[in-house]
């Protein structure tokens, strides 16, 4: 609380709110599609064969609106008053082995910062890990004076916050194994804050990432001899001596116009 100009009472110090900025980094998004000319003696006959890649793409949205920054307001108490948002970060890709989704702050100061450059007040991340089995952190025991993110249900008091990783530490939100359109994730947002702080507006920028799972290829996975590469031999284990099944992968040599390895007209 802050004392009134005509010194009889006392009014709430109110801080106007804080902004997360969200900065969305999709890495190989989109592979474009390789054309691969495999040729016969005979020109005519060339085999044209299209490599479409995977695609990958993502965007952050709050009641089915895309948004780039989400904003909260709070009227802080001098116990500290806790408040918490959420928004969607939809992901879509035609990767048959899936997605991984980080997160992390845009830089290494990870505290909501005031928008006056003067003002030295900061609301610091809460120091709480997702790998720390030790340590809750939830509304109930909140620190003043932080903010956190949580995943889960936005809706329960009983989630769990953790701090706002470093880029070099970033933390995977989700991991999925499959195709998907607009595959969401929910992540909330959270803050509590007492009359200590300086009025006006705090804010940072976070950046979610979305890479394609890489899942090396094997033999198992082509079905020409033109499509081996050192790296398939590479990634095939070889069975042991005693191994008693052994799979059997046949490749066909395409060189052959009809697909069986006989080269036409041959020079």
């Amino acid at each position: 609380m802050s004392k009134s100009a005509g010194g009889g009472g006392y009014k709430s110090k109110f801080l106007k709110g804080f902004g997360i900025f969200f900065c969305t980094a999709v890495f190989s998004a989109v592979f474009f599609g390789s054309i691969d000319y495999i040729g016969h003696t005979n020109a005519a006959n060339s085999d044209v064969s299209v490599d479409i890649g995977q695609v990958l793409s993502m965007r952050v949205t709050k009641n089915n609106a895309d948004i780039t920054e989400l904003n909260l307001d709070v009227d802080p108490l001098p116990t500290g008053r806790f408040i918490k948002d959420h928004l969607s970060v939809l992901v879509s890709t035609s990767n048959t082995t899936g997605y991984t989704l980080t997160m992390a702050d845009n830089d290494t100061n990870t505290a909501l910062t005031h928008t006056d450059v003067t003002v030295t007040d900061a609301i610091n991340s809460i120091t709480t890990t997702p790998s720390d089995p030790n340590a809750t952190t939830m509304e109930s025991n909140f620190p003043t004076n932080s903010w956190a993110y949580g995943l889960g249900d936005p809706t329960s008091t009983a989630q769990a916050f953790f701090r706002i990783p470093l880029p070099s530490a970033a933390d995977t939100i989700k991991t999925t194994s499959a195709a998907a359109t607009d595959d969401p994730t929910q992540v909330t947002f959270a803050a509590k804050v007492d009359t200590n702080l300086t009025a006006g507006t705090y804010q940072d920028t976070v950046v979610f990432s979305a890479t394609p799972n890489y899942v090396p290829r094997t033999l198992t996975d082509i079905t020409t001899m033109q499509q081996m590469s050192s790296e398939i031999c590479a990634n095939t284990p070889t069975p042991s001596v005693t191994e008693t099944n052994v799979p059997e992968v046949t490749l066909i040599d395409v060189r052959g116009k009809d697909g069986t390895g006989t080269i036409e007209n041959p020079a």
